[in-house]
């Protein structure tokens, strides 16, 4: 192999990792949000198995547009989330629905695969950061019905469970 050979062959590997760790970010996003739904039914309903599957269900066949729209307006989300919530909105539709437009030469011009692989690096840790703020809304929505526990504890859930992995703790064994 030439030595250009590896060098784009690593570029692609880079431009490979971005586009995965965007789109996975962006599923993470979206099923934080429906963790936050159902831990908001939870504690509003004090309904568990059957109804909540049912609205997980539902809501993970929604897109994530109406996801954050009915979140901000149904689970009275904090100005400042919503318009972060928005914001991934765009760059995850910019994503899914014109990137290749915009970068599908990538393979004939090496710097527009470096600056597309750039674009994604960037966006993909918003990604992460918004999904992170919502995870950390049903953990504590979870954490203060079911334990009445103080910040610190509450900080120590946070950091330790997933919004899955909570969740599902409480709806399969309570």
């Amino acid at each position: 192999m030439r030595r250009n050979e590896v060098s784009d062959e690593e570029e692609f590997k880079r431009f490979a990792v971005a586009l995965g760790l965007a789109s996975f970010q962006a599923q993470s996003l979206e099923h934080s949000l429906v963790s936050l739904f159902a831990a908001t039914f939870a504690m509003e309903h004090k309904a568990w198995k059957p109804k909540i599957r049912t609205l997980m269900d539902t809501r993970y066949k929604q897109t994530l547009g109406k996801l954050v729209r009915d979140a901000a307006k149904d689970l009275h989300l904090s100005a400042k989330l919503t318009l972060e919530l928005e914001d991934s909105l765009q760059k995850r539709n910019w994503v899914t629905h014109h990137f290749f437009r915009e970068y599908g030469a990538i393979g004939l011009s090496p710097s527009l695969l470096d600056e597309a692989t750039q674009r994604l690096e960037a966006i993909w840790p918003i990604f992460e950061q918004t999904a992170d703020k919502v995870h950390r809304l049903v953990v504590e929505q979870l954490a203060i019905v079911y334990f009445a526990c103080s910040h610190a504890k509450l900080n120590s859930f946070v950091s330790v469970f997933t919004p899955e992995s909570f969740f599902l703790q409480f709806y399969f064994f309570n």
